[in-house]
């Protein structure tokens, strides 16, 4: 059992994923820098950059290394995705806790010290940890535009057991696992990253961690900034359905979510599949007024069943 007294502050790594992340890094470390929290050590983790990235990371850390307890930098020597680059950044850190953030994501003043208190209150041996999130984007003038998750209120259920967080979870009714907080041991008790599927680390990780029995808790506060732009893995690009949609998502979900499924959502699942593959192999774009209408016609049938489907989750394990 970890030691919950007041006075016990212990060490937190905070893990920075970077990948080409010249444009945005510098605002992402800064936010590190300006924790409430002291005891941080700050790990570098990046994944074979060809822009200025590691520079400009070595700079700052040259001219910021005293306000942290330890800092270390890992540079991998080819591109491997975010799941092989997250699990050296945390195999590298020594923190008990550990945070992690992108290179062009943004941690809230408080995050850490929101997190550590939240972990000494509560009378139940948490491991994992998980907050709201405040996406934003910044327009062509320069102004930043935020938008406020609405969790859905079964996620603070507190009653709710691993198995039922489980069942919510396979039916995409969960948390931002971006904004999660571990500790670091119950990682790599469960392998951490799934490095099967490179560019798609949290799905997995939430799902592992639900089988092992150990259930997330809740804070109901924003503690991180997620940016939104067209440069990110997930961002919308040209194509109605992406090619990380393709090759990331639903392998992901055939492997971890499809088998657990009831047969009718299956059915919805395999159907859904299907008619995002023909949608990218015709290259349905956004742009276009016709093709938006004729996808979304083609995809009523999964969505009709998908939010049937959580819609009666979410009242099961609201009513406990």
């Amino acid at each position: 059992m970890k030691d919950k007294e007041p006075g016990n502050n212990p060490l937190v790594s905070i893990v920075v994923t970077t990948y080409n992340s010249a444009k945005y890094v510098l605002e992402t470390l800064e936010s590190c820098k300006n924790q409430t929290y002291e005891n941080i050590e700050l790990v570098i983790t990046d994944d074979a950059s060809d822009d200025q990235t590691v520079k400009i990371c070595e700079e700052w850390l040259s001219k910021n290394k005293e306000r942290f307890s330890g800092v270390k930098i890992v540079k991998a020597e080819t591109n491997s995705g975010i799941s092989p680059n997250l699990n050296r950044g945390v195999h590298a850190a020594k923190g008990e806790w550990v945070k992690t953030v992108a290179g062009d994501d943004i941690l809230l003043p408080n995050c850490v010290a929101d997190y550590i208190d939240f972990i000494h209150e509560t009378d139940e041996d948490a491991k994992l940890l998980a907050s709201r999130v405040i996406s934003f984007r910044v327009d062509e003038n320069g102004n930043r535009i935020e938008t406020r998750d609405s969790p859905n209120d079964v996620v603070f259920n507190r009653s709710l057991t691993p198995r039922d967080q489980y069942e919510l979870t396979l039916r995409t009714v969960s948390v931002s696992v971006i904004s999660i907080f571990f500790l670091r041991s119950s990682f790599l008790e469960i392998g951490g990253c799934d490095e099967r599927f490179p560019m798609y680390e949290d799905k997995p990780l939430l799902i592992n961690y639900l089988r092992s029995g150990t259930k997330y808790y809740y804070l109901n506060k924003f503690t991180f900034m997620r940016r939104m732009h067209s440069e990110s893995i997930t961002g919308k690009g040209e194509l109605i359905v992406s090619s990380w949609k393709i090759n990331s998502f639903y392998p992901v979900h055939f492997e971890y979510v499809y088998n657990d499924l009831m047969l009718f959502e299956k059915a919805a699942f395999r159907y859904e599949y299907y008619v995002h593959l023909l949608l990218f192999r015709l290259k349905f774009k956004q742009h276009s007024f016709y093709q938006k209408v004729t996808a979304k016609l083609f995809q009523l049938p999964a969505i009709v069943i998908k939010s049937l489907s959580k819609k009666r989750i979410t009242k099961k394990y609201s009513s406990n």
